[in-house]
């Protein structure tokens, strides 16, 4: 008896079948149903393969947040080539280094791109140039869309490749993460059997799709049969519109702009009463912001520690936002997770190790890069990188980054705990804390500090603030004051261009 593979192509195909002339996809410009989702990615699956990609090939989307981005997606899933979603922010520079060591079959992008795909060396005829008509020998996108094809007839499995998610490295080999059809559709169940997602929910996407917390909510909800609205970008009063007048059930955020919304609410009164299901992944929160959250949008808050690598590792539930403030939450389910010594030994509950994850949701291994995949895999468990503990409840606390651990004077430190208690000073917004290099300590602790609007407060004010709660050591030796972090595309604040900042050499220099 032959088995159907549940692949992201045949997933849509049936549900096409079941909810023909349900509202699937739409964004500012577009609105399709399954029906027509379904017949715009069989025919944009005929033009890849016009275009000579076959079943493995490598197919770059460089677009931004919109309907012919997921029909890409799933496109291409049908006839088993691969999706690599690019970050259109990138430059020239980024996006030629990415293309030429991925060498992708075909590129689709926005006409703003394309002189940067033909300068990385892909000729004309292998574009696809969405919004834009067809140019001297190349395909006009949306005619290829339009074009009536049956459904392809290719051998596509539940392990072949679906997406190669780009993580880091965009200037020298990139470091991307593969993921099967399998891999995929468990990231999707998860949100299912862990959230309660379904096909009755409306999904609305005001983060980046080419990110890996916009697609799995994007492909999560057609899994499941339910709405997916899009929207390019984040304002925080039309997203809150948006809610009410599409009644939204379901939306996933990061932490940078969990505030954003909370500033909206105060000019927009927008009813959110359909939302069950608010996703916050990326970072830690202030107290206050989930205070605010929980009040004034929504008592249905989740957050997620989470990564392109692993998918979704725990969640922490509504009911336990403010007593177990601080966790990551409890393990989901179809995922396993283990803490480790530096050996790869466990340890005992309640101390810190490496939290390391096994299960189908956790990627294949770094796409052409063998090297990079030995080092974070050991007997079939990846190795995040991050450190943490379990309570004996079982709820996750992350307490740092293994990289970003401070050696002082022989002591190992937590930034994180530092920014934890800086956090919990009324004056202060935002604050990183990392290791400046200093001749006798090894490594001294700077504070890099966002005042909150209006307000003043001295550099040793802060640091007595954080003996006054930490053992002397762990205070900050040094306070700056600035006007923003800064920050990854994903919106985590970028401690590295803060260490190479005060490096040697590479700025104002380390002050202690």
């Amino acid at each position: 008896m032959m088995r159907l593979p549940l692949t992201m192509g045949a997933i849509l195909r049936l549900n096409a079948a079941r909810f023909p002339s349900k509202l699937a996809v739409k964004d500012e410009e577009r609105s399709l149903t399954y029906a027509d989702l379904n017949a715009r990615a069989c025919a944009l699956a005929a033009a890849l393969q016009g275009l000579g990609v076959k079943k493995g090939d490598p197919v770059a989307i460089c677009l931004p947040t919109r309907v012919e981005h997921v029909e890409l997606l799933l496109a291409a899933a049908k006839i088993g080539a691969v999706a690599i979603p690019l970050d259109v922010k990138w430059r020239e520079v980024e996006l030629r280094s990415v293309l030429r060591a991925l060498e992708p079959r075909v590129v689709v992008s926005e006409e703003v791109h394309l002189a940067q795909v033909e300068a990385a060396g892909i000729p004309a005829g292998r574009c696809l140039v969405v919004g834009a008509a067809s140019g001297p020998g190349r395909p006009a996108y949306e005619a290829l869309a339009r074009e009536r094809a049956p459904e392809p007839e290719a051998d596509v499995g539940e392990d072949d490749l679906f997406l190669v998610m780009i993580t880091s490295g965009t200037t020298g080999f990139p470091k991307a993460c593969m993921a099967s059809h399998r891999t995929f559709f468990y990231r999707c169940l998860n949100r299912g059997i862990d959230k309660g997602l379904s096909a009755d929910d409306v999904t609305l996407l005001v983060m980046p799709l080419y990110f890996n917390a916009g697609r799995v909510s994007v492909v999560a909800g057609l899994c499941f049969g339910g709405t997916v609205v899009l929207r390019r970008r984040f304002d925080p009063v039309e997203a809150l519109r948006a809610v009410e007048a599409e009644g939204v059930t379901a939306t996933t955020i990061v932490p940078t702009i969990c505030d954003r919304l909370l500033e909206g609410r105060r000019e927009c009164r927008a009813s959110t009463d359909s939302l069950r299901y608010l996703g916050i992944t990326g970072a830690a929160l202030h107290r206050r912001t989930i205070e605010g959250l929980l009040r004034s949008i929504t008592p249905y808050v989740y957050l997620a520690y989470a990564s392109t690598d692993t998918g979704q590792v725990t969640t922490l539930r509504p009911e336990d936002q403010l007593t177990r403030f601080g966790s990551s939450g409890q393990v989901v389910w179809g995922i396993d997770v283990q803490l480790v010594d530096e050996a790869g030994r466990p340890v005992p509950r309640g101390e810190v190790g490496e939290v390391t994850c096994r299960g189908p949701s956790v990627h294949l291994g770094y796409y052409r890069n063998e090297e990079a995949t030995r080092a974070a895999f050991r007997d079939g468990w990846f190795f995040t990188g991050d450190l943490g503990r379990f309570d004996e409840q079982g709820y996750l606390y992350i307490v740092g980054r293994r990289k970003s651990m401070i050696k002082t004077g022989g002591i190992s430190v937590f930034p994180e705990e530092i920014e934890g208690v800086l956090h919990t000073h009324p004056k202060v917004g935002e604050a990183a804390v990392v290791g400046v290099p200093h001749p006798a300590w090894g490594e001294a602790i700077r504070a890099v500090v966002v005042l909150r609007p209006g307000e003043v407060v001295t550099e040793q004010d802060l640091i007595e603030f954080c003996k006054g709660r930490l053992a002397p050591y762990k205070a900050p030796k040094a306070v700056e004051f600035v006007e923003t972090l800064p920050r990854t595309e994903s919106g985590k604040v970028a401690k590295e261009r803060l260490r190479a900042r005060y490096a040697p050499g590479g700025g104002d220099g380390p002050a202690a």
